[in-house]
């Protein structure tokens, strides 16, 4: 049996769909019998966090120094980009603890680059998951050599979406040959659908941090201040907490009090999905939306812009519609085709049931376990 070390790039308290594939994998990993570790950034290590991985039967590792040693990644990474930093805690925890590989969950593809540098200078395999990606994040000269290298030297670089991945090879210049696709996983049970759509009125759910430069919230609420659309029964539902003040003061100025409905954290969300017509995903770049693909598995067809992943799940017409822009135009349009085929949002949404279920027919969690054993 092998000895398995985790780690996470998140910056935030919050359990975030980017840490679903790797925990499920890992709690994956311990059944089969391997020692599996986790080592996550102070920001992580809420109560709440590492009793997720007690009751996992997943050791956390981590000790005092660990604080001082994530500031010393960001000061190195700043000053001396191209270097591995040693100093980094999966780094040294790999090495102390003689783990048989280590895996990093990168919230964005440039997460951990300089980690996976020092653990293969210490000869210890890794592999990488890159759970996001966007085209205004470019490496400079000559960077993007030295990030190419430590993807190109993981035993496997998983990526959520091709398309991410597409233009992780055009940031690299280089193809990655070592490079596999694994969707996220559900982050809870969806094996009921929510049934039909229920009234006559389109209800939008949005489920995303509010975060307009990345969820782009504000499109939406421009397309409903248009005029044509405050004529309409359609109304916007926002699961998700983050620039709570920016957003209520952009609903006021624009007179959107009555259609659109802020519900900040959300521990239940099949019930909001239920009483939805549509999900709603105007991101302005992604990997691969948790929320769009809960929706679909539980039987909701979506508004998405055409970023990331989003083609990838949503065929157009047939279990959802994709905006050809960030922009209020295109958004515009895609919602008045699925305003326009608002009757049929029941079939829609078993459509995109469908869907979700094809591509999640292998379980992710499952696949990513199969691959990090084969390296061990």
């Amino acid at each position: 049996m092998a000895r398995i070390l985790f780690t996470s790039t998140l910056g935030s308290p919050a359990w975030a769909g980017s840490e679903v594939l790797w925990f499920k994998s890992a709690q994956e990993l311990t059944r089969r019998g391997h020692t599996v570790a986790a080592t996550l950034p102070e920001q992580m290590r809420t109560p709440e966090n590492c009793s997720k991985l007690e009751a996992s039967g997943i050791t956390a590792q981590w000790n005092a120094l660990d604080k001082l040693r994530y500031t010393g990644v960001r000061l190195s990474r700043r000053f001396r980009p191209k270097s591995p930093t040693a100093i980094a805690p999966i780094v040294r925890h790999a090495t102390q603890w003689r783990a048989d590989i280590a895996v990093l969950s990168q919230a964005s593809c440039w997460g951990a680059y300089s980690e996976m540098l020092a653990l293969e200078s210490k000869g210890i395999p890794y592999i990488g998951i890159s759970q996001l990606n966007t085209p205004f994040s470019w490496p400079r000269d000559p960077l993007f050599e030295e990030v190419g290298n430590a993807f190109t030297k993981a035993k496997a670089a998983i990526f959520v979406s091709k398309a991410n991945l597409e233009l992780f090879e055009n940031q690299i210049a280089k193809e990655l040959k070592n490079a596999q696709i694994i969707f996220n996983p559900p982050s809870f049970d969806t094996t009921v659908s929510c049934g039909p759509v229920k009234g006559d009125a389109m209800k939008l759910l949005n489920v995303a941090r509010i975060d307009p430069s990345h969820k782009g919230q504000d499109l939406i609420l421009d397309v409903l201040g248009l005029e044509k659309w405050r004529t309409r029964n359609v109304s916007l539902t926002i699961a998700g907490e983050g620039n709570s003040r920016w957003i209520k003061a952009l609903i006021a100025s624009k007179n959107l009090q009555g259609s659109v409905h802020l519900l900040g954290h959300v521990d239940e969300l099949k019930p909001h999905w239920e009483d939805s017509a549509f999900g709603i995903f105007p991101s302005r770049y992604e990997g691969m939306p948790l929320a769009l693909i809960e929706g679909m598995s539980l039987g909701r067809a979506n508004v998405a812009t055409d970023v990331a992943g989003h083609r990838e799940w949503i065929n157009h017409g047939e279990c959802g519609f994709l905006s050809s822009g960030c922009t209020v135009s295109s958004l515009d349009h895609a919602m008045e085709e699925a305003w326009n085929s608002r009757e049929i949002a029941t079939q829609l949404g078993e459509s995109a049931r469908k869907r979700a279920m094809g591509l999640l027919k292998d379980d992710p969690a499952a696949k990513l376990a199969d691959i990090i054993e084969t390296h061990c």
